[in-house]
């Protein structure tokens, strides 16, 4: 009898494990078919992205198309570090996503004043507390673009690169 117990505490052992590595496979699969559409998305609308990250003029349904390639890119870096602070998948850093933003965010201007406006809105359109975990995000692209602003005072990339991460 107690062998038996041992042998099926050690089978449902053996299926929770095989059911994480499932789980965390088709959320990395997910997070790669969301990064892939975001990219397709910025190619599809190159010219209307780049001269939005760049800052230049554009018209009202460029706004709106470039406000909305930047919700996508917005929201899909939020939830790869929010993945990463939750699972510390493969060891990998949450840090790599805050960097990422944060260097899009510096060096171009396009993207950082659609940050400012979109974190107004939020502000006034969700009230002023966004919860702990939007606002450690929101504070540590913050931290790291002040960083980024000692480092680099003077960034020159080219548009081509806006929306890497």
């Amino acid at each position: 009898g107690m062998f038996g117990i041992i042998a099926s505490l050690v089978f449902v052992g053996m299926q929770v494990k095989q059911t994480d590595v499932i789980a965390s496979v088709e959320g990395q699969d997910n997070a790669v078919q969301r990064h892939f559409d975001m990219l397709s998305l910025m190619t599809e609308h190159a010219d209307v992205w780049q001269r939005g990250c760049a800052g230049e003029d554009l018209g009202a349904v460029e706004r709106a198309q470039f406000a909305k390639i930047f919700i996508i890119y917005t929201n899909n870096n939020f939830a790869g570090w929010r993945r990463l602070e939750v699972s510390g998948y493969r060891q990998s850093k949450s840090e790599y996503n805050i960097n990422g933003y944060a260097a899009n965010l510096h060096r171009y201007p396009g993207m950082a004043i659609a940050f400012r406006s979109s974190k107004e809105w939020d502000k006034l359109g969700f009230g002023d507390n966004l919860g702990p975990t939007f606002e450690k995000y929101y504070s540590l692209i913050a931290e790291r673009v002040k960083e980024l602003e000692e480092i680099e005072p003077n960034p020159k990339y080219g548009v081509e690169w806006c929306g890497r991460s």
